[in-house]
């Protein structure tokens, strides 16, 4: 999700007020759990502090790096500001932003237990695990675990799949994936389609509540 430009100036200041380099390594190791090096390669600080931001917003972390820095470091007026009077407001599409907190974690784990073992008895953590994905950012695709047992290998995609929400390209993964498997499984047995078809109305019905009326 993407800040406001005004409110995303705000944030860049208020970190190139509380912190120094060494500072701000210490802080994204401590606080976010991430090595600086792995986010941005930049020699100068405003463009590493920018770099962050942008990898915040990325992954839908900017909450994250406002308390993980605003508790690093109590004392910074502008931080703690930033801190007090951060919310949905700042982003550029608010319906966006609540849509994509509604798509994280959306399946409730009985429904991914359940369609782990149809979907490896139908080959999805195994041969017919690409095509699942051929529509999915492959970036993210690659990035996911690989397992040798088929239905943990589709289980491990659910949950992957139900935390990702929204990636950079507006997509949403748990979607793409979930109408795949959908159209794998409509020639076949009514029982084992039902809890996908299942799965891929409620992530539709959250999108659409979130789209402009």
């Amino acid at each position: 999700m993407h800040l406001q430009a005004a409110r995303f100036k705000q944030l860049h200041t208020a970190l190139l007020n509380a912190f120094d380099l060494n500072d701000l390594e210490t802080m994204m190791h401590i606080e976010l759990g991430v090595d600086l090096n792995h986010i941005t390669l930049g020699d100068n600080f405003e463009v590493i502090v920018r770099d962050v931001i942008l990898w915040a917003e990325k992954g839908d972390l900017i909450p994250d790096l406002i308390q993980g820095a605003s508790a690093y470091n109590k004392t910074n007026i502008a931080l703690q500001e930033v801190a007090a009077t951060f919310g949905e407001d700042w982003y550029t599409d608010v319906a966006a932003t609540v849509t994509a907190k509604q798509l994280r974690n959306c399946l409730a784990p009985e429904q991914i237990t359940e369609m782990a073992s149809i979907g490896a008895r139908h080959r999805m953590g195994g041969s017919a695990r690409g095509m699942l994905f051929a529509f999915v950012d492959q970036e993210f695709y690659t990035r996911l675990e690989v397992h040798r047992n088929p239905r943990d290998q589709v289980e491990s995609d659910l949950i992957a799949l139900n935390l990702a929400a929204q990636l950079k390209d507006d997509s949403v993964p748990l979607k793409i994936w979930l109408q795949a498997a959908v159209n794998r499984l409509k020639h076949g047995s009514a029982s084992d389609l039902r809890p996908f078809e299942k799965a891929l109305n409620e992530v539709n019905a959250i999108i659409l509540s979130g789209s402009p009326r």
